[in-house]
């Protein structure tokens, strides 16, 4: 039987969301180029910013050997679905399912529990809906991988797929090195000349919007200790289109502007891919830039997805956790805190998670910054010290890259869960 895959992603964040899909899609491609591919998106126009090609208002298109469609482009898609029903979907981050694919799964009014079989032309068999979950660190996510969920209907199966830094979870997606003439023919002539250079460091900012103030002090603090060394040392920070352009430039002008920016345009996936390989540092957010700089060996800062009652924080000590035993104690303790403080929403309340991880924080020394300007002194200093130990670090994050390659293959692991299913 053919393997016939719907994915299904409604943006919430940008490019993260999408970005995972269409990384997804494409390695679900070259490891099983027969299989029939469709996608369900939500945005389009965030999807042709990661992928030239794609048209932002049509209700169908065929793009890369798949089918593309508008989550709202109910019309089109039930006479397509109808047709050739689904038999395997991916159901993205918990992203829901569209009201046409939920009528065609459980009946016209989503409740009967009826199943496309229901439909004249359908074809006989069991759906199968993966949910394929946020990357997390969480110990949970090893007890939750594979784990089985309940659906209205016993001709619909759920199957729970968690992305991991484990070998108990599903890994992360692996690709062939980017290539690099892409990267080159869309960066401005400034970035082509400076990357390489051992008297620079590129610095690539995306983040969500904060003050970056103490980022742009401890860069120049940085910056001039290494003039000691060489007059011509340079920081050059690469902004990359999106939210944290506006904070992170008027952080930069309030500064006095000491060391050039750059602000990128919109990059195709594969060319961002190239660029996070070949800068020196990295502040990235998001799913799908989360896990390229994990698997870059490259120094970077994650900013987590902020959330109520501070969660972001349990995340990120999570995450915080997997990377310990690959860096120095000294490295990880300095890198713990600055990591956090950096994620920390300094006017937010935490709730009981967060504060015992801002407790424990306390608890190793230094305690916690009471004020914002208090917090911003504190951020330099962090930054500073983790510039000045950048090759020590840089050391340990390739270490870590190189343990997430021995779990495995995401999209590889995903494929062998589908064999496996009952049709």
């Amino acid at each position: 039987m053919e393997t016939d895959i719907t994915l299904l992603c409604r943006v919430v964040d940008n490019y993260g969301d999408i970005g995972f899909v269409y990384r997804l899609a494409r390695a679900l491609s070259r490891l099983a180029p027969d299989a029939r591919l469709r996608l369900v998106v939500s945005d389009l126009a965030s999807f042709s910013a990661l992928a030239p090609g794609i048209r932002k208002d049509a209700a169908v298109q065929d793009f890369c050997g798949w089918q593309v469609f508008a989550w709202d482009a109910a019309a089109a898609c039930t006479q397509e679905f109808t047709r050739h029903p689904p038999r395997v979907i991916l159901e993205c981050f918990q992203c829901g399912r569209p009201d046409w694919l939920e009528a065609l799964l459980f009946g016209p009014d989503g409740t009967s529990g009826q199943h496309v079989e229901s439909q004249p032309s359908a074809a006989r068999g069991i759906v199968h809906i993966i949910n394929v979950e946020y990357l997390t660190a969480e110990d949970w996510a090893d007890d939750f991988h594979l784990l089985k969920g309940a659906t209205r209907s016993p001709f619909v199966k759920k199957l729970n797929f968690m992305p991991g830094f484990t070998a108990r979870t599903g890994g992360l997606i692996l690709e062939a090195p980017p290539q690099q003439a892409l990267l080159d023919s869309l960066l401005p002539a400034e970035c082509r000349d400076m990357l390489g250079r051992k008297d620079v460091l590129p610095v690539l900012v995306f983040a969500y919007p904060r003050d970056f103030s103490a980022v742009v002090a401890a860069l120049s603090r940085y910056q001039q200790t290494m003039r000691r060394h060489n007059a011509q040392y340079c920081v050059h920070v690469l902004c990359a289109a999106g939210l944290s352009v506006r904070p992170f430039t008027e952080a930069w002008h309030a500064a006095g502007c000491p060391f050039p920016v750059t602000q990128l345009p919109y990059l195709p996936q594969e060319a961002w891919d190239a660029l996070l390989g070949r800068c020196g540092w990295l502040f990235v957010r998001g799913e799908d830039s989360f896990a390229r700089a994990c698997l870059s060996g490259v120094p970077f800062i994650w900013h987590a997805y902020p959330q109520d009652a501070e969660f972001q924080l349990v995340k990120a000590a999570a995450f915080l956790s997997r990377l310990e035993p690959f860096l120095q104690p000294g490295d990880y303790a300095l890198f713990r805190r600055y990591s956090l403080l950096y994620s920390r929403r300094w006017h937010a309340e935490p709730g009981a998670e967060a504060q015992e991880v801002l407790d424990g924080l306390a608890a190793a020394g230094g305690g916690i910054p009471g004020t914002a300007p208090d917090a911003r002194r504190e951020e330099e200093r962090l930054l500073y010290e983790l510039l000045c130990r950048r090759e020590a670090l840089a050391q340990g994050f390739r270490r870590f890259a190189a343990s997430l390659v021995q779990n495995g293959n995401l999209a590889k692991n995903l494929l062998e869960c589908i064999k496996r299913l009952q049709f």
